[in-house]
């Protein structure tokens, strides 16, 4: 906790008040290397303290080389030192794991498609489309550290605790940032892109929150440090005034709540009628506007007032219906929809996306993904017995409700931020899954 407090004060020093400098790169590479040698068992920690500041992490002219790919190098090297240092028999993987494994192949199959066999008059440059498909998908790899490396409770508390301080820095880098600019101005943070900022912090929140909330889950002590942490992130989510991340934060702690905690409902709607008067009028105004346009169904105006997104997912369901097996191939989608709405654009719906770019493997392979996450967290909150487990299972049906949700609206998956809290997330949910609940007492 005090490496991951060190790094986000002296990063966020310096990146807030100039662009980033060699030094941080020498820290963070110290860092990381240090604990690879001396402590593997430190980088799913370091993982977690960059996971909100994806886009502000040192980049390299040399392709590959950046901060976000030497984490994951180094998270990968970590756990195979591991296993190989190791005279137990390897632990088998959990089922999330093919699912994720599914979802890379289909991923390198719509780069195939995309390269062997383009659209015709669409261009492929194979290597910066390699260097997207690593950068999308590659984060992936790092569930096996954080599988492998959060082997007991100890450690997974240890986890979210760091995922909650780190939640709270990217939070404050954002007011940091929207210090001083123009009313209604939408910050993108560390993440880089409004929507996807809060899209990440909605499902962050809907994770901890019910952590917090549920009685001798954690220490008390730990508990009062969460609420803390969570309450500066609630920042993260309002800042950036995605309507979108709201509709997924509020619909799934909703759902949840009737479900697991009835007797909460109430308080619940009180607070978010309070939240609604209390929210800054320009995000007040979009919903209204949204809602305005729903009622009266009137298609026009929600078109425009969702930046065209009407049109543009009736364009790309055509699209993936007549390429419905094998798609358009990896990140083609855009050129092709030209000849629809005129201009470059993506789907700005994470399934119409994936159907478009990889056909019905790529989709399928997600919709798995979110199942078996959706599965292990139901199961694990069925556990009355065990506060901890319950509770990380509560939060995690919580999360990937508000994940399915917030991706209706855009692509916001295949990011830093929001693909290292998906892993992150399925892989303690897996490891709590089969632990063995401490005995009473």
């Amino acid at each position: 906790m005090g490496l991951t407090v060190g790094l986000g004060v002296v990063f966020l020093s310096i990146q807030l008040g100039q662009a980033p400098h060699r030094v941080v790169k020498i820290l963070l590479g110290a860092v990381a290397g240090l604990s690879l040698l001396s402590l593997p068992a430190v980088i799913p920690y370091i993982l977690l303290f960059a996971m909100p500041l994806g886009e502000w992490l040192p980049k390299s002219p040399i392709p590959f080389v950046n901060a976000v790919n030497l984490l994951m190098g180094l998270s990968l090297l970590s756990v195979l030192l591991r296993t190989m240092g190791s005279r137990e028999r390897a632990e088998k993987l959990p089922a999330i794991w093919i699912a994720f494994a599914l979802f890379m192949l289909a991923a390198l199959l719509a780069f195939l498609r995309g390269w062997i066999l383009p659209p015709a008059g669409v261009g492929f440059p194979v290597m910066d489309r390699l260097k997207d498909l690593w950068n999308r998908v590659g984060g992936i790899l790092t569930f096996l550290a954080f599988y492998r490396l959060l082997e007991s409770r100890r450690a997974v508390r240890g986890s979210l605790l760091v995922m909650s301080i780190a939640l709270a820095l990217g939070a404050f880098a954002c007011i940091r940032q929207a210090e001083g600019a123009r009313m209604g101005y939408r910050v993108g943070g560390g993440i880089g892109q409004a929507n996807t900022l809060a899209a990440f912090y909605a499902s962050g929140l809907c994770f901890l929150l019910p952590i917090v909330v549920a009685r001798k889950s954690v220490p008390v002590w730990m508990r009062v440090v969460l609420l803390a942490t969570t309450a500066v992130s609630v920042m993260g989510l309002v800042l950036p005034n995605s309507r979108g991340a709201f509709i997924g934060f509020v619909v799934s702690l909703f759902i949840v709540t009737a479900m697991y905690k009835p007797k909460f409902l109430i308080p619940y709607i009180a607070v978010i009628v309070l939240g609604w008067a209390c929210a800054p009028d320009t995000v007040r105004e979009r919903l209204a506007t949204t809602y305005t346009g729903v009622v009266d169904a009137d298609y026009e105006a929600l078109d425009k007032d969702s930046g065209g997104r009407l049109d543009v997912w009736n364009a790309t369901m055509r699209v993936a219906r007549e390429n419905a097996v094998l798609g358009v191939g990896f990140e083609n989608l855009p050129a092709v929809l030209v000849e629809d709405v005129g201009y470059a654009k993506n789907s700005h719906n994470v399934y119409l996306q994936l159907w478009g770019e990889g056909g019905l493997p790529w989709l399928a392979a997600f919709l798995a993904i979110l199942y078996l996450m959706m599965r292990t967290s139901r199961r694990l909150a069925v556990r009355r017995d065990d506060p901890f487990a319950r509770a990380i299972g509560i939060g995690g049906v919580s999360m990937v409700l508000c994940m399915f949700i917030v991706n209706m609206f855009g692509d916001r998956l295949l990011v830093w931020g929001l693909e290292q809290l998906m892993v992150f997330v399925a892989a303690i949910s897996a490891r709590v899954l089969v632990e063995p609940a401490p005995e009473a007492g």
